[in-house]
């Protein structure tokens, strides 16, 4: 797990440990009987810290959680978590020094009778109740911090018209809980390690014996743990507070990803069924080829393996005089007078589809000229002005599959382009919160100007060369 900071959140740790270590610690604690060190949250107050979340960021939270963890550290007599934390996120606008949570209207309390004001869940709504809104009652607590019975008084209190202000109220907290815990946790282990370290047993310090390592090492890993995971959760919310507090823009950066993602897929759909559509276009005209009387079924299947033969071919259909009589017999409903005649009047014939390559004018053209020149061919029948406007239909449809292909083509390009990790591109904003994803912090303002520029320099070097070479290609 990578707990590493940036350097902008080294100073505000250092910061807060120099500030904190003149007023709070152990000795502090236990002069002012767990109560409330306004010493404390005067030096925090003063310093900014308790401010360092107001600007919605994730960066803000993270430092707020920061904050958190180092008074917890220290054992800050102070209500860090609640003013730093929970306020901003649920969006309370310049709260007091001193802010209580409350779980419900009559609940325990940590700092309940020495707050200023009260966060307090009622139902799915969050109440803020200020100083005289409110009652609170002392007692007894063996912890580090003082309790007090808080209930709110009736018909008072604001309610938070934040959207879904409850559940933030509540994830806050638990990630309040996670920082507290986990700096105390690794605070406790420093205490016991220097304990350890120092007390001997048998002439030798109790560090030494590997039982010992092996609790404090594991209990160690646990406290790591959670700060980690506090860490990371408190990133995730700000992420998302910076989408709920910027709904139109989060909306329209969506808009615009979903846009380049689907272009190429709606544009590759609508080539594919163009391209079905008019696969078969080419086969709707055929020349029909009469045979003499005298050409028998032998001649028409000779002539037809012939013109099989031949790239502007598709295919041939051979009619015989049988088939022609059995088809013109139950189409035509001259069964009857058909019966009266002697012999079959009806000369063998062949359907001849022209291949793509040959589906135009001029070589339909041709390949009518070339089969009515063959032997025993009486007649060759084409519509030659329904070929000519089927052809410009065809031109105009091919142009369109080209026109689609280019379309397509070209939102791929820039979808992949878009996407590349580049910051001035989405790519390269997808790549900033995947380092903010794994490392539990956003990248430094620092380092995100300079991706910037670098960024800039990139796509301007891109384009100049693309135009370099499109002129290239135009002079030559």
């Amino acid at each position: 797990m990578n707990l590493d900071l940036d350097a902008d959140q080294a100073l505000i740790v250092d910061a807060v440990h120099e500030g904190l270590s003149r007023t709070a610690g152990p000795v502090r604690t236990r002069e002012l009987g767990f109560g409330l060190d306004l010493a404390c949250a005067a030096e925090l107050a003063a310093g900014g810290y308790l401010d360092v979340a107001m600007g919605g960021g994730a960066g803000d939270f993270l430092a707020a959680v920061l904050v958190i963890e180092k008074g917890a550290e220290l054992l800050a007599g102070v209500p860090i978590g609640a003013r730093t934390l929970v306020a901003p996120y649920v969006g309370v606008q310049d709260p007091p020094t001193t802010v209580a949570l409350a779980s419900g209207d009559g609940s325990v309390v940590r700092y309940g009778a020495e707050a200023e004001a009260v966060l307090m869940l009622d139902g799915d709504c969050v109440r803020w109740l200020r100083a005289g809104e409110f009652a609170a009652e002392p007692v007894p607590s063996r912890m580090a911090y003082p309790l007090a019975t808080v209930t709110a008084r009736p018909g008072t209190g604001q309610v938070i018209g934040v959207a879904d202000a409850a559940a933030r109220m509540t994830r806050s907290w638990r990630v309040l809980l996670a920082a507290e815990i986990g700096a105390a946790m690794s605070a406790a282990i420093d205490v016991s390690r220097a304990y350890v370290s120092a007390r001997t047993q048998f002439g030798r310090h109790i560090g030494s014996l590997q039982a010992v390592q092996h609790r404090l090492a594991q209990a160690l890993v646990q406290a790591r743990g959670a700060t980690w995971l506090a860490r990371h959760a408190q990133t995730l919310m700000g992420s998302l507070g910076r989408i709920v507090q910027h709904p139109v823009a989060t909306a329209m950066t969506m808009a615009v990803i979903a846009l380049a993602l689907a272009l190429p897929l709606f544009f590759n759909v609508l080539l594919l069924n163009t391209r079905a559509a008019t696969a078969d276009w080419n086969q709707a005209f055929e020349l029909s080829v009469y045979l003499t009387k005298k050409a028998g079924t032998e001649r028409a299947e000779a002539i037809a393996t012939q013109l099989r033969a031949r790239p502007d071919v598709a295919r041939v259909r051979v009619i015989t005089a049988e088939q022609a009589l059995v088809e013109f017999r139950e189409s035509s409903g001259f069964g009857k007078a058909l019966d009266l005649l002697d012999t079959n009047p009806l000369p063998s014939a062949l359907v001849v589809t022209p291949a793509v390559g040959a589906s135009t004018a001029q070589g339909t053209q041709a390949l009518k000229a070339h089969i009515a020149s063959l032997a025993e061919v009486d007649t060759v029948e084409l519509d030659t002005e329904w070929v000519q406007r089927l052809n410009a239909l065809l031109d105009v449809v091919r142009r369109v599959i080209w026109l689609t292909g280019a379309l397509l083509a070209l939102s791929v390009v820039l979808g992949v382009f878009n996407l590349l990790p580049v910051p001035m591109l989405d790519g390269g904003h997808l790549a900033m919160y995947l380092y903010e994803a794994v490392r539990g912090k956003p990248l430094g303002l620092r380092a995100q100007e300079l991706g910037l520029r670098v960024g800039f320099a990139l796509v301007v070097g891109m384009a100049l060369v693309a135009t370099f070479n499109d002129i290239k290609l135009l002079l030559r």
